[in-house]
């Protein structure tokens, strides 16, 4: 049985593994791997990003990529806000969908495992996650960082340097090829000027 004194030093230690955690700034290149598609869109991977840039300020994102569909795809997340701003280039127009993060959080159970690897010079730990819809899937995390993809991998609070994602039905990893510490002016996560904004079911109509 915990003793009070046990459990009190066990509460201490976390708090001060939580208070060693950093917030992330800097850059992170990620490769990206079509590990599965639904049935009738195999063999599209050529025309889907191949890597994935993340810029961060600590609860601050933008992830870029790059599209022969559709060119320069951009995501801002910015922190304390509830919403996931997606920018494209769709019919001669730049154009914005404001998406809340609830249409696309998914919690996770995460367990800690024993296992560690290098990745991009970083020594990784991994995590097994799991959802509440069955999903599963191992990420491997630099645990000096918190993670600043909460509204996306929710339950995490490393920073992932490898991790799977399920997108439309389409299974893809990605695993950090480049980690870069630098300053990260706030601009970055400043919404473009004359900019389309429509929302997710106008563009559904559209392409309909």
């Amino acid at each position: 049985m915990l003793t009070k004194t046990g459990f009190l030093l066990a509460l201490f230690s976390v708090s001060l593994c939580l208070k060693a955690q950093k917030a992330f700034e800097g850059r992170i290149v990620f490769d990206v791997e079509y590990v599965s598609f639904p049935e009738g869109m195999e063999g599209v991977e050529q025309s889907l990003p191949q890597q994935m840039t993340m810029i961060v300020k600590g609860q601050n994102v933008r992830i870029s990529q790059q599209s022969i569909l559709a060119g320069e795809l951009l995501q801002i997340h910015r922190a304390g806000v509830d919403t996931i701003f997606q920018i494209f280039h769709f019919m001669d127009s730049h154009v914005l969908i404001a998406e809340p993060i609830d249409n696309k959080s998914v919690k996770y159970r995460v367990v800690e495992k024993d296992k560690e690897k290098i990745i991009a010079g970083i020594e990784t730990h991994e995590m097994y996650l799991q959802s509440g819809t069955g999903q599963h899937f191992a990420a491997w995390v630099d645990k000096k960082y918190q993670n600043p993809m909460k509204y996306e991998l929710r339950g995490l609070n490393y920073l992932p340097l490898e991790y799977s994602l399920v997108k439309n039905g389409i299974i893809l990893k990605l695993t950090a090829r480049e980690v870069k510490h630098e300053p990260i002016d706030l601009t970055y996560f400043i919404l473009p000027d004359n900019i389309v904004r429509i929302s997710g079911s106008d563009l559904q109509r559209i392409m309909n």
